[in-house]
C-alpha cells in the first residue's frame, strides 16, 4: 500500500475537509477541534477490514497425477568366441542394464521434475581382455504416498486408431526411502563355459512399462473450506508453513503442507487446500484433484468464513455451507464419512459484523444436527485468538487417548521443604496455641519479678 494514512485519515474523519487528498510530505491542516473522533465500529472495520497481503511468493506448479514411460537399459555382448573365467573377468561378460527405481522422499511434494519418457543406460559391451562395465541405475524421487499404476494394453483401439490402456495397481509408496524397481534392466551377454558346451547367452532386453503415477498426500489434518476462508492464514498461524495469503479468491492454487511440532515430540502435518465449491465432486479437472488429497487426511476440518455468515443480511449461510462441504466431501470417497471432524469459523476479530453471533448460531445448529460430538471453535489468524484451542482439539481427535503436554511446575529448594520459615513457624504456634490466637507476651517489667521471685 503506497499510502496508507491516507486511507485511515478518510476512513476516520467525517469532515469534509477531511477526505480531501493530502500530498506525501505535508501535514494536516484541519484543526483538532473539527476532525470527528472515529466511533468503535469504525475502529474495528480499520484493523479487521484492511486489505491483507503477504508478500508475493511463487508458487511451484503442483503435478500429482501423470504418465510415464519408463525404458530399462539393455545388456552388453560379450567378445565373440570368448570363454567365460571363475574370477567373473575377462571378455566373457558383459555389463547389465541400468534400472529405473522409485524412492518416496518427504522433500518432494509433486511429480513436477519427472519426465514423461525415461531412458535408462545400456550395459557396456565387452571388449579386448576386459569384461563390460555394469550401467547405473536411474533412481527417481517422488513424494510420499504416491500410487503406482501399470498401463496394460487391452487390445483394443479407439475411433481414432489409438490403443486403449486400462490401469492396473502395482504398489504405493507410503515410508521414507522405500523404493520400487519400475523397470529393470537387462542382464548382460556371458560367453560359454567350454568350448564344447553351448550354454553362453547373449544380452537381454531391458524392460519396458508405461506407468501412471498419482500423488496423495500423506498428511493427518486438511483444511476444507470455501473460496477466501482463511485456510491460508490459519495454516500460517498454527505452523511454519507460509505461502502467499491474499484478498482474492483462489489465491491458493496447489495444496501446501504445515507441520504442529508439539513438545512431547508429537508431530501433526496439517495440510491446506484450494477452495471448495458446490459440484467440485463431479468436475474432473479441478474439484476432484482438489479431493483427491483428502483420501489419507485422519481428521477433517471444515473452515468457515464467519464475517459473511450472516444470512439476513445477504450473506451466507454456514450451516448449508458446511452441510455441502460435508456433502462434497463424503461424495468423493466413501472413506472420509467415518473420520472425526470439527468446524472452525475464521475472521471472529470482525465484531461489527456479529461474527460471535454467527459463531455461536452455527454452534446450536450444528448440535442439533451432528450432535454434541462435534467441536466448534472460532479463531482469528491476524490476532492469534483461538489457534491454541484449534491446534489442542485437533491433537484430541487425532490422538484420543493421548494426554496434553503441560507446564513443567518446578519444585523449590530442599531447605525450604524440610525447614519452614519464620512465618510458617509462627503460623504454627499460633494454631498450637488455640483457636488462632497469640500466646501472652511478658513485658519488661512481669519479666523483672519472675526474676526477683
Amino acid at each position: 500500500r503506497a499510502l496508507p494514512w491516507y486511507r485511515s485519515l478518510r476512513r476516520f474523519c467525517s469532515d469534509a475537509k477531511a477526505s480531501t487528498v493530502i500530498p506525501a510530505g505535508s501535514r494536516s491542516r484541519i484543526p483538532a477541534a473539527e476532525r470527528a473522533p472515529p466511533t468503535p465500529a469504525a475502529v474495528l472495520e480499520s484493523l479487521t477490514e484492511e486489505d491483507a497481503e503477504s508478500f508475493p511468493r511463487f508458487q511451484r506448479p503442483f503435478v500429482d497425477r501423470m504418465w510415464v514411460e519408463c525404458k530399462a537399459g539393455n545388456g552388453g555382448e560379450p567378445v565373440p568366441g570368448q570363454l567365460r573365467s571363475q574370477g567373473f573377468r575377462g571378455p566373457g561378460y558383459a555389463g547389465h542394464g541400468g534400472s529405473i527405481v522409485l524412492k518416496a522422499t518427504p522433500h518432494v511434494d509433486s511429480l513436477l521434475n519427472i519426465d514423461e519418457k525415461i531412458k535408462a543406460p545400456h550395459g557396456e559391451d565387452a571388449h579386448d581382455t576386459s569384461r563390460g562395465i555394469h550401467a547405473k541405475s536411474i533412481e527417481l524421487q517422488v513424494p510420499l504416498g504416491t500410487v503406482i499404476r501399470e498401463r496394460v494394453f487391452t487390445g483394443e483401439r479407439s475411433a481414432a486408431g489409438r490403443r486403449i490402456f486400462r490401469p492396473v495397481y502395482r504398489y504405493q509408496l507410503l515410508q521414507e526411502n522405500e523404493t520400487w524397481v519400475a523397470a529393470r534392466g537387462g542382464r548382460g551377454g556371458l560367453g560359454p563355459s567350454s568350448p564344447k558346451l553351448k550354454n553362453g547367452r547373449k544380452g537381454e532386453v531391458g524392460q519396458r512399462t508405461r506407468l501412471e503415477l498419482e500423488v496423495r498426500l500423506v498428511t493427518d489434518v486438511v483444511l476444507v473450506g470455501l473460496p477466501n476462508a482463511g485456510k491460508t492464514s490459519l495454516l500460517a498461524a498454527m505452523s511454519r508453513a507460509h505461502t502467499r495469503i491474499g484478498p482474492e479468491e483462489y489465491s491458493t492454487t496447489r495444496p501446501h503442507t504445515g507441520v504442529i511440532r508439539f513438545r512431547d515430540g508429537v508431530d501433526i502435518r496439517v495440510t491446506d487446500l484450494p477452495g471448495i465449491y458446490e459440484g467440485a465432486n463431479e468436475d474432473i479437472t479441478k474439484g476432484r484433484r482438489v479431493l483427491r488429497q483428502t483420501y489419507r487426511a485422519k481428521v477433517l476440518c471444515y473452515v468457515l468464513d464467519m464475517s459473511n455468515s450472516d444470512m439476513f443480511t445477504g450473506g451466507r449461510d454456514a450451516a448449508a455451507d458446511l452441510e455441502m462441504l460435508r456433502k462434497e466431501t463424503n461424495a468423493y470417497t466413501e472413506f472420509n464419512e467415518p473420520k472425526p471432524w470439527m468446524v472452525i469459523g475464521t475472521k471472529c476479530d470482525m465484531l461489527h459484523r456479529d461474527t460471535l453471533f454467527n459463531l455461536d448460531s452455527l454452534h446450536f445448529r450444528t448440535k442439533a444436527r451432528y450432535g454434541e460430538d462435534v467441536p466448534v471453535v472460532g479463531t482469528s489468524a491476524r490476532f492469534g485468538l483461538g489457534i491454541e484451542r484449534v491446534v489442542s482439539t485437533i491433537r484430541q481427535l487425532l490422538y484420543p487417548d493421548l494426554l496434553l503436554p503441560l507446564d513443567r511446575v518446578l519444585a523449590g529448594p530442599m531447605e525450604k521443604i524440610l525447614i519452614p520459615e519464620w512465618d510458617q513457624f509462627r503460623e504454627q504456634q499460633l494454631i498450637a496455641a488455640g483457636a488462632g490466637t497469640e500466646p501472652p507476651r511478658l513485658t519488661r517489667r512481669a519479666s523483672q519479678r519472675t526474676r526477683r521471685s
